[in-house]
């Protein structure tokens, strides 16, 4: 999927839930189907500021924004998704918002790498 790594966070997360979802493809480059501007309307409704960034989660009258906070919060609502060690989960979540993801953008954007610890 062309779908940016930080929704995948999210979509993961909503898939291994078990919850009932729905997801709304973004175009974020063009003018077709929900574009950033639908997006920053969600944003602005929801109390936040238009940055037309994703992901973007809305349960109910509730909208959220920035994948580790929407995979938090559809964690809550699925105890199934609860980690077996929080230590363990920690680490994860610290990596792969820190060094993996820099690492990441340096191989994509061509910038070199970066080191992982």
């Amino acid at each position: 999927s062309g779908m940016c790594p930080f929704a995948q966070r999210t979509a993961i997360a909503l898939e291994q839930s078990g919850l009932a979802h729905e997801t709304v493809e973004v175009d974020l480059y063009g003018s077709r189907g929900f574009t950033k501007k639908d997006l920053k309307a969600v944003e602005v409704a929801g109390g936040l500021s238009p940055k037309g960034y994703i992901p973007v989660l809305t349960i109910d009258d509730e909208v959220l924004r920035e994948s580790s906070v929407c995979v938090e919060r559809v964690a809550a609502m699925a105890p199934s998704l609860a980690p077996d060690d929080a230590a363990a989960a920690a680490w994860a979540i610290s990596h792969c918002d820190g060094a993996l993801a820099s690492a990441g953008k340096a191989a994509v954007t061509g910038g070199g790498s970066a080191a992982l610890d």
